[in-house]
Order: structure tokens, then C-alpha cells, then sequence
């Protein structure tokens, strides 16, 4: 029995060593993404469970002794409990890396919208600078291959006439 309060006691104190390393980097660098205070109020939250549970089992230690195996038993518990906190601060910190990128994704489909409205944009004044070209381009009335045949060949019949009135 002695064993196991010495273990829980070594438990405390490298919990209590943690959250001191964890002040100690959050006050010389700062915590911009927050991690490090959340891993320190996880161990905080252990640390309370811990003592919480102790507390309340006093004095049920001094009404009645358990057992090896309820001791055990509780214990077991316990761990169970600790690990399945950890594993839900695992999945906390999964979440928000998670979340960091859907937010990277949201940034970049919103840079990709602007650039192809932008595309889009210049493609519609390209399609208006080419209906103005084709305007430009498009043969004028005094243009037309057949308007200069028929002068052409009214002319000939003009000269052929006037030719032959004089002759």
C-alpha cells in the first residue's frame, strides 16, 4: 500500500514538474497558438481529478480499509479516466489542426473566386474589343467587289457606246 500512495505522490509531483516547464516556456516565449496552455490546463485538470479524488477518499480510508484488489480496481479506474482525458486532448488538439485548415482552404478558395472573376472579367473585354474590331474591319459600302464590277462593266459599256456613236 505504501508502494502505491509513493506512486501517486511521484504522479503529483512530475505532474506539478510539467505544468512548471510549461509556465516557464509560456512566460520566456509566449503561446500564440495556444497549445502549450492547453496541454498545461489538461495536466491542471488531471492534477485536480487526482487530488479531488484522493480528497473525497479519505474518509472512506478512514471508516474502511480496501481491499488490494479495490485498490487496484480504483486505481485502474482512475488511469482509465486520465487516459481518456489525454486521448480527448489528442483529439481537441487533432481538431484545431483540423480547423486551421478548413480556414487555409476557406482563404484559398476565396483567392481562387477573385482570380477567376478577374479572368472572367478580361475575357468579357477581350469579346468587346473584338466586336469592336470587327466593326472596324468589316468592308465599307464602296468596299464591295461587285458594286467595282458593275462600274467597271457599265463603264466599258459607256466607252463602247460613246465609241461607237462617234465613229
Amino acid at each position: 500500500m505504501s508502494r502505491r500512495k509513493n506512486g501517486i505522490r511521484k504522479a503529483r509531483i512530475q505532474k506539478l514538474n510539467e505544468i512548471n516547464k510549461i509556465d516557464k516556456r509560456i512566460k520566456s516565449k509566449g503561446d500564440e497558438d495556444g497549445k502549450l496552455m492547453s496541454k498545461r490546463n489538461t495536466l491542471r485538470k488531471q492534477l485536480a481529478t487526482t487530488i479531488i479524488a484522493i480528497l473525497f477518499s479519505l474518509p472512506c480510508f478512514s471508516q474502511t480499509t480496501l481491499t488490494d484488489s479495490e485498490v487496484i480496481k480504483l486505481d485502474s479506474i482512475m488511469t482509465w479516466h486520465e487516459q481518456n482525458d489525454s486521448i480527448q486532448g489528442h483529439t481537441i488538439s487533432l481538431l484545431d489542426n483540423q480547423l486551421d485548415l478548413y480556414k487555409q482552404q476557406a482563404i484559398l478558395d476565396s483567392t481562387l473566386l477573385f482570380y477567376t472573376n478577374q479572368e472572367l472579367s478580361l475575357l468579357n473585354d477581350r469579346v468587346d474589343l473584338y466586336m469592336k474590331l470587327n466593326k472596324e474591319i468589316k468592308p465599307k459600302w464602296y468596299d464591295k467587289k461587285g458594286l467595282w464590277f458593275f462600274i467597271g462593266a457599265g463603264s466599258m459599256i459607256g466607252s463602247a457606246i460613246l465609241l461607237d456613236k462617234i465613229n
